[in-house]
């Protein structure tokens, strides 16, 4: 599990990656866009297929990233779901159970709740 959740860390950073992205739209305009935010779907490596933008509302958005080249993570995915607070803050949730489909085992303790 070890080396898994060592390949799953790299999915966590492109994901990351988008959020912040997200965060500094979100900042400059009081909300998230409607439509893929430049560079999110751009971004692949040795563990990442793919990334996804999920616009929900002005004040709610999603980033999924799917998993690949490990058989244990290949074609699940890494949610970061974030929400714009009345003091224009984001906070995001990762890995939330809803919207993610990697088994909590391999997650980073700071996504597995």
């Amino acid at each position: 599990d070890y080396t898994t959740r060592a390949k799953v860390t790299e999915v966590v950073l492109a994901a990351s990656s988008a959020r912040t992205n997200l965060a500094e739209v979100a900042a400059a305009s009081g909300s998230f866009p409607p439509s893929t935010a430049s560079g999110l779907a751009t971004q692949s490596s040795k563990y990442v297929s793919a990334i996804d933008y999920t616009y929900t509302s002005p004040s709610v958005a999603g980033v999924t990233v799917t998993a690949r080249g490990d058989s244990s993570i290949n074609g699940l995915t890494l949610s970061l779901i974030g929400t714009i607070g009345l003091n224009g803050v984001v906070t995001w949730v990762c890995g939330a159970a809803a919207t993610s489909t990697m088994p909590q085992k391999f997650l980073p303790s700071s996504c597995r709740g």
